[in-house]
């Protein structure tokens, strides 16, 4: 533990695994796959965690408005149904989620009030083009020449044509704009969630981690000693089963030998059954599914499990940043400030790939979500 403590929190697990890739490449899937066999992998989808969080507080949400209706006090500390949290519970334990989703919330909050803006902008210049047609076709009524009037009116289709071109215009660059935004929202959201979970899913104080890693070693003893029993168990069938075939008796007079073979393989059986759940419980750790997805989402965890922090990120001098930025070309290293020595904190990263025709396929069944 001494040692696994000095390359940062979690890294006594003994699997550490990030699925990324394509959507709809299996990434959950095969995920689901990998927990199904081995009970002690943790499985953390930031998106899923978040659309569940925003469901329980739009739930919670609901609630307090209609307890709001009602008589508060009484509703906050009525007594729920069996197994079930009072509203004043449920209120209580999201208040440190609320707090990691609060910035997401706030965003929006903050687009749903700019969409509202943007659709009165769009009534009002609605508005507008309808009084310009009525005025133009006033004139058209009164004027003789009809070309003239088809005129008048080919000019009120181009300046409506060219409004609509300028409003889609200012639709695509608002959403670049508040793009970029939400994807650092939600990197930082992702992150904050995913770790409240683990530290809720895996010890993390000192002591705990040792009674988990000494759990494991006893588990992995156990996990051997079964796998010498099922050796000798086998060998003794096999003596056994020799000697039936040495002897010249009938079968009739072997009963004796064959209830002992029954039983040996029934010890078998029992031994491998308790060597394959030994062996799922020693598979602990977790599966990072779709996180991180970019450079700037790997520098914050990899800062928060090994402490390790950026070149980029310690104020190099420009010589030192020119030689950051060229070191894989000239194969130069960098000094490092602090001292923490760089590693992988993961085991394993697997990347899914599919084919564009696949993954049309799959994107026709698939389902979404409205959050």
């Amino acid at each position: 533990i001494n040692k696994y403590e000095k390359k940062g929190k979690y890294y006594y697990l003994p699997i550490k695994i990030v699925l990324n890739g394509y959507p709809l490449s299996g990434k959950k899937t095969q995920s689901h796959l990998i927990k199904e066999k081995y009970k002690g992998i943790k499985i953390y989808d930031p998106q899923k965690i978040l659309r569940n969080k925003m469901r329980e507080y739009l739930e919670i949400q609901a609630a307090k408005d209609e307890s709001d209706n009602n008589n508060q006090q009484q509703k906050l500390k009525a007594k729920p149904k069996k197994d079930e949290k009072s509203l004043e519970e449920k209120i209580k334990d999201f208040k440190p989620i609320k707090k990691i989703i609060k910035p997401y919330i706030e965003f929006i909050d903050k687009m749903n009030k700019l969409k509202e803006k943007e659709e009165k902008k769009k009534e009002k210049e609605e508005r507008k083009r309808a009084k310009e047609r009525k005025a133009t076709s006033k004139k058209k009524k009164k004027t003789d020449n009809e070309g003239e009037g088809t005129r008048k009116d080919d000019t009120s289709d181009k300046s409506q044509e060219n409004i609509n071109q300028s409003s889609s215009l200012y639709n695509s660059s608002f959403m670049i704009e508040y793009q970029s935004e939400k994807e650092d929202i939600l990197s930082e959201v992702y992150l904050k969630l995913i770790l409240y979970q683990m530290e809720k899913d895996f010890p993390t104080d000192k002591n705990s981690k040792m009674k988990f890693v000494k759990n494991i070693t006893e588990k992995y003893k156990e996990f051997l000693n079964l796998k010498e029993k099922i050796k000798e168990i086998n060998g003794k069938i096999d003596d056994e089963k020799s000697k039936a075939i040495e002897s010249n008796e009938p079968k009739s007079k072997n009963k004796k030998e064959n209830k002992i073979l029954v039983g040996l393989n029934k010890e078998l059986e029992n031994a491998k059954k308790n060597l394959e759940a030994t062996k799922n419980s020693l598979y602990t750790g977790f599966i990072f599914v779709n996180f991180p997805k970019n450079l700037k989402e790997d520098e914050k965890l990899e800062n928060y499990f090994t402490g390790y922090v950026s070149e980029l990120d310690k104020g190099l001098s420009e010589s030192e940043k020119k030689l950051y930025n060229y070191r894989d070309i000239i194969d130069i290293k960098v000094k490092k400030k602090t001292g923490i020595e760089r590693f992988s904190f993961f085991d394993l990263f697997i990347e899914f790939k599919v084919t564009s025709e696949e993954m049309n396929r799959r994107y026709k069944g698939a389902k979404y979500d409205s959050l």
